[in-house]
């Protein structure tokens, strides 16, 4: 029954995804994305006529993998013939992947929880105005936590598939208890072999060094009768300095003495092995294991979709090491050549999907690290669990609340899943911590960390299930998640296109938030609005000037409009100022009358003043 509405659900949303696609205007730094698809496309164009050196217009859009932003801009060029712009074209991409992380969602959520549970959790979370907001138009971070979502659900299952594999690793043998139990002529013969290694191994090394030092005395005086007649006897005249051909054979001497030395260990160890198959056994199955893992296509699977994740932010890493820990709390010793595995099928998938890396992948890969810690900036370290509670709807925060409850007394009573203990902690509290002790936070509110959101919300579905613990009649369960969805559904119908700028009554509401400061329209969505009510009645070559994302108002404005970006209230030959209010601050134009203004709930997000009449 509830998988029935989960389809019921997400086919309606697939339809209004359609509908509403074109409310929503281009964000800022959209275009400069297009630009960076369409460049980093060409990057693997070029790859395949081996060229690896490319240029990227954004020094700053490089660091981030374009898997996601290929994809979109392939299906944008789908669309073409059917008229859609192409801000319209990408948006309706980013809805459908929106649609496919729920389901994915629903999917994960459904290792821990009932069918009605899950679809609550699921519904509730998909509908959550800021999450909802960004879905539209926000290329960057609900992608990555769609990504992250189904990485994580891949990665669970293939570790309930390692878990069920058959235990291939016999007891324990100790090597030297089982070389004892050989004859004492057999002991006898391999102490004398191992002798003979140890000390042809040392002979090679002392040959080097003597040989080194001779020809350091012969360099040094090749005038001497003895350098005279070794270089009569081998033909050859020193021309360089003695310091080049000295560097030369301590290089070759050393590379060649070292793998000597290797190829006399391995030999020996290979002896050993064949003389004590208990151990053999013990030491040659973990590459037999790792060999099937690096075959297995769900390894394969499950390491691009982590590598393609890891593209597109190195945070990641976070997921990357709470499966790992995963994997070894599942399988104790076992684990090891299946990471081993899936650790080089996830490298090579994060190296194939980022150009940036193909020249320099170590070198670039800590830059890019390193451009991601420099949004940080110093804020009070309470501003995310504040937003945390200002931003999800009340019936979420509730359910979250009674959620967490439920899981601590779970938890102190043992029967709390391990595998949402591991999520929780490496993808929601980890981070949230770490950002609350460096007292550090990023710009444009909690976009960049929405991945947080999914440890906190998998809370939900406890309080779900003590709720239809006690209530068993569907339509009556059906009737609780409405409910819990009704203030979700109240505040997007109220702020549609502008969802992301949701605040709950915690918060005192938009304009509460508004007047303590914090972000507003931070993606200049309102200048779609603006562009089309200048389309309507603007004259033929006006002139706006655009205090704001100039390129979004471009993408919307009709031909023979132009648009410069400024501020300068005492600019002359335009027509229009346009004034966008990425939050409440003083903007130039204030003391002139609006011809036009976008609000939401009593705040302005963009004015358009008329400067000639």
């Amino acid at each position: 029954m509830p998988r029935r509405f989960v389809l019921l659900l997400l086919t309606a949303l697939t339809a209004l995804t359609v509908w509403l696609a074109r409310d929503y205007g281009a964000s800022y730094d959209e275009p400069g994305l297009y630009r960076y698809a369409r460049e980093a496309r060409l990057a693997y164009a070029q790859a395949a006529q081996g060229i690896f050196d490319f240029n990227y217009t954004d020094p700053i859009q490089k660091h981030y993998g374009p898997f996601f932003l290929i994809a979109a801009s392939l299906f944008s060029e789908a669309l073409t013939p059917f008229g859609w712009g192409e801000p319209d074209r990408w948006h309706l991409f980013y809805g459908l992947f929106f649609l496919v992380s729920a389901a994915g969602l629903y999917r994960l959520a459904r290792r821990w929880f009932s069918g009605w549970s899950a679809f609550g959790l699921t519904a509730l979370f998909i509908t959550q105005p800021v999450l909802w907001g960004h879905a539209w138009m926000n290329p960057k971070d609900p992608p990555f936590l769609g990504f992250l979502i189904w990485t994580a659900l891949l990665g669970l299952n293939l570790a309930d598939r390692a878990a069920a594999r058959e235990k291939i690793f016999p007891p324990a043998e100790n090597p030297w208890r089982e070389w004892n139990s050989l004859p004492a002529s057999a002991r006898a013969a391999d102490r004398r072999i191992a002798r003979l290694a140890v000390q042809t191994a040392l002979g090679l090394w002392a040959l080097f060094f003597s040989l080194r030092w001779l020809a350091e005395k012969l360099l040094q005086n090749p005038a001497a009768p003895l350098s005279q007649l070794i270089f009569r006897l081998t033909a050859f005249t020193p021309i360089l300095p003695p310091e080049n051909y000295l560097k030369k054979l301590a290089l070759w001497g050393v590379w060649l003495c070292a793998a000597l030395t290797f190829s006399l260990a391995l030999a020996l160890l290979t002896f050993f092995l064949r003389r004590l198959p208990l151990t053999r056994a013990r030491w040659l199955r973990p590459a037999r294991e790792f060999l099937f893992w690096l075959s297995r296509p769900q390894v394969i699977l499950t390491s691009a979709a982590l590598g393609v994740t890891l593209s597109l932010r190195l945070t990641a890493g976070l997921l990357a090491l709470t499966l790992a820990l995963i994997f070894v709390w599942r399988l104790r010793s076992r684990a090891l050549p299946l990471l081993l595995a899936f650790g080089l099928w996830s490298a090579a998938a994060l190296y194939l999907s980022w150009p940036f890396l193909w020249l320099r992948p170590l070198k670039n890969l800590l830059k890019s690290l390193a451009v991601m810690t420099e949004f940080a900036q110093p804020g009070p370290w309470y501003a995310y669990p504040r937003l945390l509670l200002w931003q999800w709807t009340e019936p979420a925060l509730a359910l979250m609340i009674l959620g967490s409850c439920l899981f601590l007394n779970n938890l102190v009573r043992r029967r709390a899943s391990g595998e949402i203990s591991f999520l929780l902690v490496g993808l929601s509290l980890t981070p949230i911590a770490a950002l609350m002790v460096s007292a550090n936070t990023l710009y444009d509110n909690f976009r960049q960390v929405l991945f947080i959101w999914l440890g906190f919300f998998l809370l939900t579905g406890f309080a779900f299930e003590w709720f239809f613990g006690w209530l068993k009649a569907w339509p009556v369960r059906l009737t609780l998640i409405l409910l819990a969805m009704s203030a979700s559904g109240l505040a997007i119908f109220q702020l549609h296109p502008y969802e992301y700028l949701y605040y709950n009554s915690l918060a005192g509401g938009l304009n509460s938030a508004a007047s303590r400061g914090l972000p507003t329209d931070y993606w200049g969505l309102s200048l779609r609005e603006a562009a089309r009510f200048l389309n309507k009645t603007a004259p033929a070559q006006a002139s706006i000037l655009t205090c704001g994302p100039v390129d979004s108002l471009k993408a919307d404005l009709r031909p023979g409009l132009s648009a410069i970006y400024g501020c300068d209230e005492s600019a002359g030959g335009f027509d229009y100022a346009l004034v966008h209010f990425p939050a409440n601050a003083p903007r130039p134009f204030d003391n002139l009358p609006a011809a036009w203004s976008v609000q939401r709930q009593g705040v302005t997000l963009l004015r358009i003043v008329r400067l000639h009449p």
